[in-house]
């Protein structure tokens, strides 16, 4: 693997809306395969990789991550925010942020402390700050701020990759890990058995916007969704609610909230882990949702998987993958986009 690669996908920012910078390094790296590259009106990122007729196979990757942006500026200079997609508040507070202005500044997260409440007010204490209600700490006066600062402009964590040996860990591995994973799959295949599209999708962390246009454009047969996705093998989560885990392998999905997995699709992909022995895990669970659940209802209806490594953390300031499981999983695309038209008979 090009664990470089994946670092720099990783320290990239790319908020929903804002994912320009993602879009170009993705499109450079999809150069080596396809001169076929276009950007449509919502900014998705669509590459036509000819294979074989049928079937048409659409890969999909999102390109963005959550996020802040500004939208009030204090009089004494601090920022307010609202958080670009699901955040959880209590992992915020305390947070260095990377401010998106005519520079970029760092600022951090702070909010009024804990004991400076009252004693009338000691309910406040054991309730999180909503997002909204905290500022954002820039240290510099009012009137540099203003200079530098204004109403939407975007923030992110400042967070940096770092490898830790048997795993990694980084920040928007929700969905970083899915473009690496497309990316090092097509190095690996050593054929293209289908008529491939690759998608880089915008605006997934917003309600999942990107995909449904970009999917109507291909109109695929079939569509993986390839994910960063949640690992709770963590103390004090029983393992009827672990869902994946780091080690496991793959992640091969059943349902979600939003989407039930064509299963003999899934089944094609269960059997080709197997017969590879390729390292993987199938999960079924209400939570959650992938582009896989909007491109699923395009045009007449398209057979969907989503495929994932399991990341811990995701959606927080930083989170931790193994690697074996993002080798197994671009193993496992790699093996499907090699023997795709063997899933159904197409004529």
């Amino acid at each position: 693997m090009d664990i470089s690669l994946l670092e720099k996908l990783s320290d990239l920012t790319g908020v929903s809306g804002y994912e320009e910078k993602i879009r170009e390094l993705v499109k450079e790296q999809l150069k080596r395969y396809t001169d076929d590259i276009k950007v449509d009106n919502l900014g998705n990122l669509i590459a036509h990789i000819p294979g074989g007729k049928k079937p048409r196979v659409e890969l999909d990757a999102h390109t963005d991550e959550v996020g802040f942006m500004v939208n009030h500026i204090e009089e004494n200079g601090f920022l307010r925010i609202l958080p670009i997609g699901g955040i959880d508040p209590r992992l915020v507070y305390g947070q260095r942020l990377k401010i998106f202005g005519k520079t970029e500044i760092i600022g951090v997260v702070g909010s009024v402390p804990p004991h400076l409440y009252r004693d009338t007010q000691q309910k406040g204490k054991e309730q999180t700050t909503p997002i909204e209600d905290l500022f954002v700490d820039v240290g510099l006066p009012k009137d540099k701020v203003k200079e530098i600062i204004n109403i939407g402009d975007i923030a992110t964590f400042d967070t940096k990759f770092v490898d830790l040996g048997d795993s990694v860990c980084g920040k928007a591995f929700d969905d970083r890990m899915g473009l690496f994973v497309i990316l090092q799959a097509l190095e690996k295949a050593k054929k293209i058995d289908c008529d491939l599209y690759i998608v880089g999708a915008v605006q997934e962390e917003f309600g999942l916007r990107g995909a449904k246009p970009a999917a109507f454009r291909i109109n695929p047969d079939i569509a993986i969704a390839v994910e960063g996705t949640i690992a709770n093998d963590i103390p004090g989560v029983p393992g009827r609610k672990s869902l994946s885990h780091l080690g496991g392998g793959a992640s091969i999905r059943l349902s979600d909230r939003l989407m039930l997995t064509s299963r003999d699709l899934a089944d094609f992909l269960i059997s080709l882990a197997k017969n590879k022995s390729i390292t993987h895990q199938v999960i079924v669970k209400r939570v959650g949702s992938t582009n896989a659940a909007v491109i699923q209802l395009v045009r007449e209806g398209v057979k969907v998987a989503a495929i994932s490594v399991p990341c811990r953390y995701v959606h927080s300031p930083q989170s931790i993958a193994n690697k074996s499981d993002i080798e197994n999983t671009i193993e496992l695309i790699a093996e499907f986009i090699q023997n795709a038209s063997k899933f159904k008979k197409y004529d």
